[in-house]
């Protein structure tokens, strides 16, 4: 079956009553006004909305006729008022309104927005508005402004038609949970990676639904944290359309899913067959010339080779992100693409050999106390502890025996005894009884730079900070009111710093005491 285009013709009727301008899908129109145009349509036109103008001024009315059933896109952009005001109304009826004085506005309103000219934008906060169209049916959109004025813009507008959707009801053995998608690794359906080899090759299937005449023509997949690389994305080349085979016409070009990877994405993107004397094509449509249109459970598959990292604990670092996009040609007329994101749901079931709870550092005279305790162990044979003063240059400080396989929590501490000064830095590694490694938290303290503690205290009515130790150089204290207003800052040394000096109005403070990259907050009342 033939799609068929057609081509609507702006038309211009200077000063007519209704419409103005006739326009299509994909029109834009630069240096438009409402000046000179007549306040043709008055009295109450609110649509119902409260918050229309209910006296405007000169309006212009634009018909347009979708050919699909969808949405309009209307974008208001480089717009100036002269006069009264900063507001623009959008009013959409089915019908031409009635001029003045035979009911307002009000009538076959099926649509009202506003655009604030002072900030160019909607009250979804962009320049754009929209409204539900039938297709074949004529509607009618005014622009007017407060009586008094004039607006000059340039108006586009895009028509979207029903776009593709995920079909969830295609396949209950492979997709049990009807989701419209599941996933192969190495050819097997599964729902999770279960990481016995870092070398897979992972297929997604997805099944579509159409009510119209969009096919698939972009898929992009997102791999997930724990993929470290892709590579051999198929479909790829000439002859790879999926449901394009065209067997009804004598058979063709099926044409071509063409594969970029970026990073670890990957773009894929369908040309359609040029045409010929037995296939009706085009290289702008999507992959479906076996699928017509009102089509459902429509199989696509895209696979890809990855190496996985095998001691990967993200719990959804395998979850694919796929994102699909129609041709946006809907039948008898173009329309803007349709867009859906869907998540493969593969989950990580990667069994590690360990389960770290914590890794911390406390410093006890001049030394370094560090704990860790893991909630399960598998075959688990020692811990390696390294240290490093730059975060970056590591070397090994200890070998601690682990406790093999356990599903108990297990605690273990080992003293640092000759940390340095200042920054010090400790990362874990378990070794499991075949030798694999894995990476566990890091963890950081400073030594001997940061004895001072701060405390407020009150003395009677009197509150003042109190440092345990006396300061090797000025702490700042900063106030701050409840609504986050600096109403204070100054540097202090004191080891005693009284705040009834400070001038301040009764009411509650935040006050922070920053000291040598640490800081302090408390809540002071006057």
């Amino acid at each position: 079956m033939e799609r068929v285009f057609l081509l609507f013709v702006v038309v211009a009727f200077a000063f007519a009553q209704c419409p103005d301008i006739t326009v299509s899908c994909g029109t834009i129109l630069t240096g438009q006004t409402t000046a000179g145009y007549g306040n043709d349509y008055v009295g109450t036109w609110d649509c119902t909305n409260t918050n229309a103008l209910t006296t405007t001024g000169p309006d212009i009315v634009y018909a347009i006729t979708p050919t699909d059933n969808g949405e309009v896109q209307i974008t208001l952009t480089n717009v100036s008022l002269s006069g009264l005001g900063n507001l623009v109304d959008v009013g959409v009826f089915t019908s031409c309104p009635p001029p003045a004085g035979t009911g307002g506005y009000d009538y076959n309103c099926i649509f009202w927005d506003q655009l604030d000219v002072t900030t160019g934008l909607f009250p979804n906060a962009t320049p754009t508005t929209s409204f539900g169209v039938t297709a074949g049916n004529t509607y009618y959109v005014i622009i007017t402004t407060q009586s008094g004025s004039s607006v000059d813009f340039d108006i586009e507008f895009q028509c979207t038609a029903t776009g593709i959707e995920i079909d969830t009801d295609c396949d209950a053995i492979n997709d049990p949970d009807q989701n419209g998608i599941y996933t192969t690794v190495n050819g097997v359906v599964t729902n999770c990676i279960d990481g016995s080899t870092s070398n897979v090759t992972i297929c997604h299937t997805v099944y579509i639904q159409n009510v119209g005449w969009e096919w698939l023509k972009y898929v992009t997949i997102t791999p997930g944290s724990c993929i470290l690389s892709v590579s051999n994305p198929t479909p790829n080349g000439s002859e790879t359309g999926q449901n394009n085979t065209c067997v009804s016409c004598g058979g063709c070009s099926r044409g071509s899913w063409n594969a970029v990877i970026s990073g670890t994405t990957i773009d894929w993107s369908f040309t359609n067959c040029s045409g010929g004397r037995f296939c009706t094509c085009a290289p702008s449509w999507g992959d479906g010339r076996d699928l017509n249109n009102n089509y459902t459970c429509a199989a696509y598959t895209f696979c890809y080779d990855a190496v996985i990292d095998v001691n990967c604990t993200d719990p959804v670092g395998f979850n694919d992100v796929l994102q699909l996009q129609d041709d946006g040609i809907a039948g008898s007329g173009t329309s803007a693409p349709s867009t859906i994101n869907v998540g493969s749901g593969l989950g990580n079931c990667i069994v590690l050999p360990v389960r770290f709870m914590f890794f911390k550092a406390e410093e006890q005279e001049n030394k370094v106390l560090l704990s860790w305790a893991t909630a399960t162990e598998l075959n688990s044979d020692y811990f390696k502890l390294l240290w490093s003063t730059d975060g970056e240059n590591y070397q090994p400080i200890a070998r601690l025996k682990a406790s093999g396989n356990t599903n108990n929590p297990h605690y273990y501490y080992y003293l640092h005894t000759n940390p340095a000064p200042g920054k010090n830095y400790y990362k874990i590694i378990e070794v499991d009884r075949l030798g694999k490694e894995i990476q566990g938290p890091v963890t950081f303290i400073r030594v001997g730079e940061l004895k001072a503690q701060v405390a407020l205290r009150y003395k009677g009515k009197e509150a003042y900070l109190y440092f345990f130790q006396p300061l090797s150089e000025a702490a700042t204290v900063v106030i701050r009111d409840m609504v986050g207003r600096v109403v204070y800052q100054a540097p202090v040394q004191e080891q005693n710093f009284s705040l009834a000096a400070i001038s301040l109005a009764q009411g509650m403070y935040t006050v922070e005491v920053l000291y040598k990259e640490r800081k302090w907050y408390f809540r002071y009342v006057r």
